[in-house]
């Protein structure tokens, strides 16, 4: 995810294993509100997101059928701020959008690195 603050960007990024594409999206969103929490008190703010499902949800209050351990987060983590939501196209032209697009890719990328060599260790424990 890609945090502008006062001109300057904030890149933060994870993976999990074993998960999807939408749980990963709404983990960068728990994350975006977490760092807001801690640094941006009381100040507005918008989210913008390329997954029109959590953006409609939120803009629409389209019903949570999945992942509603996640969405317990979010709503909890929007308690207090003052935050909208906004969906930009994906693989297009905006640039924060694209790097958090590379940032996704390395992360899952490392993913497949460690499971690879986790499968490495366990060989050599026979």
């Amino acid at each position: 995810m890609c945090i502008v603050r006062d001109g300057k960007i904030i890149e933060l990024s994870g993976n999990q294993p074993h998960t999807t594409n939408n749980r990963m999206e709404m983990r960068a969103i728990i994350e975006a509100l977490t760092w807001s929490k801690k640094n941006m008190t009381g100040e507005k703010f918008i989210i913008f997101s390329d997954s029109n499902l959590l953006v409609q949800t939120f803009q629409k209050n389209w019903k949570r059928k999945a992942n509603l351990d996640l969405w317990y987060q979010i709503d909890g983590l929007l308690q207090g701020q003052q935050v909208s939501f906004r969906w930009v196209k994906g693989h297009s032209t905006d640039r924060l959008n694209a790097r958090c697009d590379q940032l996704a890719q390395q992360q899952a990328r490392s993913i497949g690195r460690k499971r690879k060599m986790h499968a490495q260790d366990e060989m050599r424990l026979f």
